[in-house]
């Protein structure tokens, strides 16, 4: 009996083993695709203009179709670095995903993102001015001036006060400053 139970406790421990083993391989391949992902997005950020917005979707659960987005940013990553170590670092996490792993995929692009300095309009409704009346497209096809009050409707993406990535937002008070005619 004894025999046994010191069997049984060995596997346990070496099971053990092999999973501490396992965790600090994936967190050290973590911890390069988001150090390869943070420089990227830091030299490279407009390479994905179009794409954050979609990654936020995905972490918040509201993306139609999340392999898609994560096939696009794949894409986009492979034409631009071909040959590069972040293309390697990164297959494993981006090639043949599923819904649940594209979440934890945008999660972790996110955090570089965010890393390298780049934030979304956080406020729901702004006033603009010279960098966010940039930033925008008015919904309805209406044009836009410095110290309009709109309504973001799509949140813009910067980086640096520089935009990366448009937004759309819908006028509700249009700025005394427009000029008349």
């Amino acid at each position: 009996m004894n025999g046994t139970l010191l069997i049984r406790i060995k596997k346990a421990f070496n099971r053990l083993l092999f999973n501490l083993f396992n965790n600090k391989k994936d967190t050290v391949d973590e911890d390069m695709f988001l150090d390869q992902w943070t420089q990227a997005f830091k030299h490279e950020a407009g390479v994905f203009n179009g794409l954050y917005g979609g990654l936020q979707k995905i972490v918040d659960g509201k993306a139609k179709n999340p392999k898609a987005v994560i096939a696009e940013w794949w894409t986009r990553a492979r034409y631009q670095w071909e040959n590069e170590p972040i293309i390697e670092i990164s297959r494993k996490y981006m090639e043949n995903v599923d819904d649940n792993k594209c979440v934890y995929i945008g999660k972790l692009l996110l955090k570089a993102a965010y890393d390298a300095d780049i934030s979304k309009e956080d406020n729901k409704e702004i006033i603009l001015d010279e960098v966010s009346a940039r930033a925008y497209l008015e919904w309805n096809g209406n044009e836009i001036f410095l110290g309009d009050k709109v309504k973001v409707i799509t949140p813009a993406w910067y980086q640096c006060n520089r935009v990366i990535e448009q937004g759309h937002c819908e006028i509700l008070e249009e700025s005394n400053s427009r000029l008349t005619n």
